[in-house]
């Protein structure tokens, strides 16, 4: 795999970090980073660091909320976002492909960037 693969395939990196909640009322929260490894320096410190560091801190991150709904007949889940980090330019609606095998859930396609999740208890 090349750099620019490895890149579109891991966006936040290896590893990457993150959370994705669905809650029994409808809601999804998902947030996720590079490695923890990026810019040490800034950490807590954010507000106060020069623009490339925060360039680079917010281009390994991705944070939003909303609702969702699951439509079983196409194997989508759909993500209605009220909010994100950094914003998307009007993009409110998501509809992943998703497949779930044990405590796993994958989202998105095989053939495709796509997201894996490992239930935690």
């Amino acid at each position: 795999m090349n750099a620019a693969d490895s890149a579109s395939r891991y966006p936040f990196g290896r590893p990457s970090r993150g959370y994705l909640v669905y809650d029994a009322t409808g809601h999804v929260f998902l947030a996720a980073v590079r490695g923890l490894t990026a810019a040490p320096e800034a950490r807590g410190r954010w507000m106060n660091t020069d623009s490339a560091t925060l360039h680079m801190l917010l281009s390994g991150a991705a944070s939003y909320f909303g609702t969702y709904r699951v439509d079983n007949s196409s194997q989508t889940v759909i993500h209605m976002i009220e909010g994100e980090i950094p914003p998307n330019l009007g993009a409110t609606e998501i509809a992943t492909p998703f497949h779930v095998v044990s405590d796993t859930l994958q989202l998105g396609r095989d053939s495709s960037a796509h997201w894996r999740f490992i239930r935690l208890r």
